[in-house]
């Protein structure tokens, strides 16, 4: 049957409006929400001047500030957020007309806008909210460049640049003050004429102070300006500036990018503001696009407290051309806090140095890596978590060291590979002792040095050039050099001592001489071949050069004794210096200081050799300066200053027990530490009372350390004195200046007791390799006390002694047993040294940790599933956290032998896998997890699991016809634009059109055969292109289109598909067909479509709209939406709402077919899931869920209106909304394949997918029945 096609608009005359979203507004708008922050333009307060013609008074009204405020009048609006004023304010807008003189703009720009005077009582300099002013212009000026101008008090006019447009006729801009407006555009050509004016960007646009008020990132600031033709901006003819301000004093480092170590420190002016030159190229980086140009720079604020941080910096952006025509844009950064900080709270680890450093080079292969962390670890979860390997991945194994649990130390067991970048990292796992988990960065690294050998690269002196007397000698080399085996000469001999001062890296050392060199002398300095690396490498080649010393004629000092800079030289030192030449003996008398009265100056070997002594002793922990000032009797070469520093008088720095100190165990010795060398025969003691049996002196430490050490053990609670003489003398001769008296008290005895245990009594989840340590209060006996321990369940226990017989370690087998509770007890008879025993039985309970386990029930697929899609997720539950590389180590998915790659994510104790590519078809797949799955502590698997299941048939590629292309009336007739669904376990066909009249009869079936014709004229009117889900129990409808009503925006339910109610006769949602409906978040949606505009001209739509009741609608997609189409497909899937394809307009604003995906949440922000998914464009297709996954079939490559259009009947799965797969291609149809149709309907039962009716290839329309399982 062939119909004539009435499918258009030329009928329809109801009027709607349609909001589009474009495409820069969508990406501006997700930028914001996404961010999470404010971007807010900013126009500085420029006040009207007086115009010199008469202006309309069009507003004067008080604001409340907490209310939002709109004013719209022809061709201008103004909206200011509630909130955005600080105090209520009066507003007054005057309107002047249109003039091109009055205004006084630059002959380059005309207006095409009245000017309106904004002016708001008391003045005001920012809003906290950007308002808004949008001019409504002739849409027959398109095609020039529009900007707001607005001027300062001067008179003097800048112009704005608009906000993205959002349609033709509406040119919006923000400003937070206000001033004279109107809207212009360009009357001419000119030198630097931007066509787009000037954009700012800033990344990140909002910022968060650290605990300490310290920005720790700078913010990177664009400025971009786009012209018609190349600009050409430099000082000498343009200016380019950016003000920054804000309501307090502030500082700032402005940098390029391009010189990061360069830049600026700024500190605001008495206005809080500083102004930057842009054009200044230390500041700003420039790059060029075409005709655009944008400058940026780094800003990062500094030294501001918390308290004291700025809530917004605002920046002003001028662009003077050469002309003088002034172009503005402006922007606001954002700052907050950083949120306080509960100085009780726990907070998590971090590691806060490491040797070697992050990123050093050179690094011995001998080294030992070092970390050190914020706090107290517990050591065995760092030390499983600690990953030590090289580039590549290998991994070093070593042994581990701790000092007082927050330093650790790794020893490779083998010397690290030379010139080799080695990786330290932490695995998931690392605890404090507060149990809260490691945060660090996720790689530190270095690189050992090379084992070639070394050899020198580089030294100076060098070159021909007279080289001073003082100039260091300086060596490089290639690689690092052991400081104490460089081996070199310097011929002819300096004379005197030398430093030597080498960099970190070992690579370069700077020698200097104390004396100097002689004038007019050539040195040849030669670095012997046995000079040493750090790997113990003798250097490549012995290397020499030469140089010569500068003419002079002077005396040198070459020997100096002590030598300079020595500390700790003896009260009755003898000081000698020596010269090269000889001296004038009168002129030549050193100065000491403090001064030393009668010394005695002694001139020797021809007056080269000056030997100073003293009659008295220098001063006990003094420094001395000795000056040989230069002067023209004695010709020195300079003045020489050199530093001593005599020795500290004797005085005893330490004692154990401390003096004065109680509790002293009456088995102790008394040590006395002192800070010089003593001579052991002049020591002088007394003990008070003395000890029974007597003591006996000991010394060690280079005689620094003296114990006493009694012979028998000292009374009980007993005070006691020890002296040490005042004749006590070190090796330097002095003496301590008075004797040192030492108090200390014994304890009183006691028993002892069990002062704590490792685990802690009554602990969980004790790992099975826990060392049991029980630590006393005494010294025990370890024989008696260890026949005292008793251990259930009943073990044998071996025994260990720590920290002089204080600590017991209970030795319990390799490893505890897993998830078993534990009890040991020391009984009374444990005994202390002194025979005192324990005054009851200690008990020690503790549970081990339980190993995880894969908790199968909650795994998917579950064992032995069946009809699992191919493209399902493998999601295996432990019951406890893992060490996730493990883990998936542990995990395979096979199909027969061969094994499935792909990839992993976790979500808590989830792993989750996803195979690399679909799972095949009706096959059986093996799950299997092995033991060698670790826990986050390191623990086995409870028990190896393996089970299988099977995919899903492969479904959609064979079709049966359910029922052929038939008149009979026992089945609904010939028909396309209908709807297709289930509801009640039944399939249902609703309404359409069937060549010659739009329909609204009801149809049912159970099984695609046989149908029941529930009613012939439902209580909704005649349509086609309407749409309709099941909710809450009921099938609901929705819009649609006939001849003789139009578009409707009616909607209409039914419990039973017989009687239908109409719940409302004109929704909110624009009237509409061709749309589709969803149930998303416990509501109905209406979504897209196609309506008419006010002049009843058809157009797109790109709207949403939701109802929990079918009679209140809201609009959705006012944030971000979708391109607007008709046509189109949508449902649910893994809980968001999606769109697909259809007829409608792409990121271009082209009308066409489309294949792209969204997806959204809420229904408020919808994100472009893929721009082109697999099926190609397409309109009119047929759509269900069928076995977890989205169906796609059929359609048309064009609009059904266009002739040309091809017919697809090609089919179309996703379980992801993303990820399509082709079921079957296209052909022109089979007895096993329906043919290309458009306009069809499809619904999905439990077991079968059915698809119905629609327009074929020849425009003859059908009411086949087609089905597949």
């Amino acid at each position: 049957m062939f119909f004539y096609h009435e499918y258009i608009y030329r009928d329809r005359g109801m009027s709607m409006n349609v909001l589009r979203n474009r495409v820069a507004i969508l990406f501006f708008l997700a930028l914001v929400v996404t961010s999470g922050c404010r971007i807010i333009p900013w126009f500085g307060d420029y006040p009207s001047n007086e115009e010199s013609f008469i202006g309309e008074l069009i507003l004067s009204r008080t604001i409340d500030a907490t209310q939002a405020f709109n004013f719209n009048t022809t061709g201008f609006k103004i909206s200011i957020p509630a909130g955005a004023l600080e105090t209520d304010v009066k507003i007054e807008i005057t309107r002047y007309p249109l003039s091109q003189s009055s205004f006084k703009l630059p002959k380059e720009y005309k207006p095409v806008s009245g000017l309106y005077a904004i002016s708001v009582l008391p003045a005001i300099t920012t809003l906290s909210q950007a308002a808004t002013i949008k001019f409504q212009v002739d849409e027959t000026l398109e095609g020039q460049s529009r900007f707001a101008a607005h001027r300062n008090s001067d008179g003097e006019w800048k112009f704005a640049s608009p906000l993205p447009q959002e349609s033709r006729t509406e040119i919006v801009f923000e400003t937070l003050t206000f001033s004279d407006w109107v809207l212009v555009e360009r009357a001419s050509s000119f030198a630097g004429a931007l066509s787009q004016g000037i954009q700012i960007t800033a990344s990140p646009s909002a910022a968060i102070a650290s605990i300490t008020g310290f920005f720790e990132d700078n913010l990177e600031i664009s400025v971009c300006m786009k012209a018609n033709q190349p600009l050409s901006i430099n000082p000498a003819n343009s200016q380019l500036k950016m003000q920054l301000s804000t309501y307090a004093a502030f500082s700032l480092d402005v940098t390029s990018p391009d010189a990061p170590a360069g830049g600026r420190s700024y500190t605001s002016d008495s206005d809080n503001s500083v102004s930057l030159d842009l054009l200044n190229t230390s500041l700003a980086q420039l790059t060029t696009s075409g005709n655009n140009a944008t400058y940026t720079f780094l800003l990062k604020l500094k030294g501001k407290t918390p308290d004291e941080l700025p809530a917004f910096l605002a920046m002003d952006a001028l662009y003077v051309t050469e002309g003088g025509i002034n172009y503005s844009a402006v922007q606001t950064l954002t700052f907050s806090k950083a949120p306080p900080i509960d100085p009780n709270a726990p907070v998590a680890p971090r590691i806060s140095d490491t040797l070697p450093a992050n990123g050093a080079e050179f690094v011995a292969s001998s080294t030992e890596i070092t970390i050190v962390f914020d706090q107290k670890m517990n050591l065995e979860s760092v030390q499983k978590a600690l990953n030590v390997t090289d580039r590549a991945g290998t991994a070093v194994s070593g042994s581990f060291s701790w000092q007082e649990d927050r330093a650790m130390t790794f020893k490779p067991d083998q010397f690290l590979l030379p010139s080799t970048e080695y990786v330290i990292s932490f695995i998931d796992g690392a605890i404090a002792q507060n149990g809260l988990a490691l945060i660090s960065e996720s790689e530190y690294v270095f690189k050992t040095a090379s084992n070639e050998p070394a050899e020198v690269v580089s030294h100076s002196p060098a070159g021909a050039d007279p080289v001073l007397f003082n100039a260091p000698i300086v060596l490089g080399f290639s690689q690092p050099i052991d400081p104490t085996r460089l081996n070199f000469s310097v011929a002819p001999m300096i004379p005197g001592d030398f430093t030597a001062t080498w960099n970190d890296s070992k690579t370069e050392v700077s020698i200097l001489y104390g004396s100097g060199y002689e004038s007019n002398t050539v040195y040849q300095v030669d670095v012997l071949a046995t000079t040493l690396d750090i790997y113990g490498q003798a250097i490549k080649a012995a290397y020499n050069f030469s140089f010569t010393s500068e003419t002079y004629i002077a005396n040198r000092l070459i020997g100096i004794s002590p030598a300079s800079g020595s500390a700790n030289i003896a009260p009755d030192a003898t000081f000698v210096f020596s010269f090269d030449k000889a001296m004038s003996e009168a002129d030549t008398v050193p100065t000491f200081s403090p001064a030393l009265s009668g010394a005695n100056y002694s001139w020797s070997d021809g007056s080269t050799k000056l030997t100073v002594t003293y009659s008295g002793r220098l001063q006990t922990s003094t420094n001395y300066l000795v000056t040989l000032a230069k002067s023209a009797e004695n010709i020195l070469l300079t003045s020489y200053v050199i530093s001593y520093r005599v020795v500290d008088a004797l005085q005893v720095v330490s004692t154990t027990p401390e003096n004065n100190g109680t509790g002293a165990a009456t088995g102790q010795s008394v040590a006395i530490r002192f800070n010089n060398s003593v001579n052991p025969e002049t020591l002088a003691t007394n003990w008070l009372p003395a000890p029974a049996a007597g003591y006996t002196p000991a010394w060690s430490e280079s005689n620094t350390l003296l114990t006493l050490v009694p012979v028998a053990d000292l009374l009980e609670s007993q005070d006691y004195q020890i002296t040490i003489g005042n004749t006590t003398a070190d090796t330097y001769g002095t003496t301590l200046g008075s004797d040192y008296v030492l108090n200390f008290k014994t304890g009183a005895v006691t028993a002892p007791a069990v002062a704590s245990t490792q685990p802690a009594a009554g602990s969980y989840d004790v790992p099975v390799n826990q060392l049991i340590k029980i630590t006393f209060s005494k010294a025990m006996d370890k024989a008696k006390t260890q026949a005292a321990v008793s251990v259930s369940p009943s073990v044998t226990p071996t025994f260990s002694w720590e920290n002089a017989d204080t600590i017991m370690v209970v030795g319990m087998g390799a490893t505890l047993g897993y998830d078993t509770s534990y009890q040991i007890v020391v009984g009374t008879g444990a005994t202390d040294k002194s025979g005192l025993t324990l005054a009851q039985n200690y008990q020690l309970g503790f549970k081990t940790v339980a190993r995880a386990a894969v908790l199968t029930d909650r795994c998917y697929p579950a064992a032995d599933a069946t009809g699992i899609p191919p493209q399902a997720v493998i999601k295996i539950e432990f019951s406890k956290a893992m060490n996730k590389e493990s883990a998936q180590t542990a995990f395979s998915l096979k199909q027969s032998s061969t094994a499935i790659s792909g990839s992993f994510s976790w979500s808590g104790n989830i792993m989750s896998f996803t195979p690399a590519a679909t799972l095949a078809y009706g096959q059986q797949y093996q799950i299997s997890v092995t033991s060698a799955a670790l826990d986050s502590l390191g623990n086995s698997l409870s028990a190896a699991v393996s089970w299988s299941f099977i995919t899903a048939a492969d479904e959609g590629k064979i079709w049966t016809l359910e029922q052929a292309d038939t008149d009979a009336t026992t089945t609904f007739s010939r028909r396309s634009e209908h709807v297709m669904l289930e509801f009640g376990n039944e399939l249902w066909v609703i309404g359409g059109f069937d060549g010659i009249d739009y329909l609204n009869d009801v149809w049912s079936s159970s099984d695609g055969k046989n149908w029941t014709c529930q009613t012939t004229a439902a209580a909704f009117g005649v349509r086609s292109g309407h749409a309709c889900a099941v909710y809450d129990g009921e099938i609901w409808l929705t819009g649609g289109y006939s001849v003789d009503n139009g578009l409707y925006d009616d909607v209409w339910r039914s419990r039973d598909g017989k009687n239908w109610t109409r719940v409302s006769s004109s929704a909110g949602y624009y009237a509409r067909d061709a749309h589709s409906m969803a149930v998303f978040a416990n509501k109905l949606w209406v979504i897209g479509g196609e309506g008419l505009n006010d002049g009843g001209t058809p157009v797109l739509l790109d709207d949403c709209w939701s109802s929990s009741n079918g009679l209140t609608w809201q609009q959705n997609s006012s944030i971000v939406a979708f391109f607007p189409r008709k046509l189109h497909a949508s449902g649910v899937v893994n809980g968001r709402l999606w769109v697909w394809g259809g007829y409608g307009e792409d990121a271009d604003a082209h009308t066409r077919t489309l294949n792209d995906a969204w997806s959204t949440a809420d229904g408020e922000f919808w994100r472009l899931e893929r721009s082109a998914t697999a099926f190609p464009e397409r309109c009119a297709a047929a759509t269900a869920i069928f076995n977890n996954r989205v169906w796609l079939m059929g359609g048309a490559d064009k609009d059904t209106m266009d002739g040309s259009a091809t017919y697809y009947n090609d089919i179309w799965a996703s379980a992801d909304g993303t990820t399509w797969v082709q079921i079957l291609a296209n052909s022109a149809g089979s007895s096993s394949h329906f043919s290309p149709r458009v306009l069809h309907g499809a619904a999905a039962t439990s077991n079968s997918l059915f698809i119905c009716g629609g327009e074929l290839t020849s425009y003859e329309l059908s009411n086949e029945v087609w089905s597949t399982k």
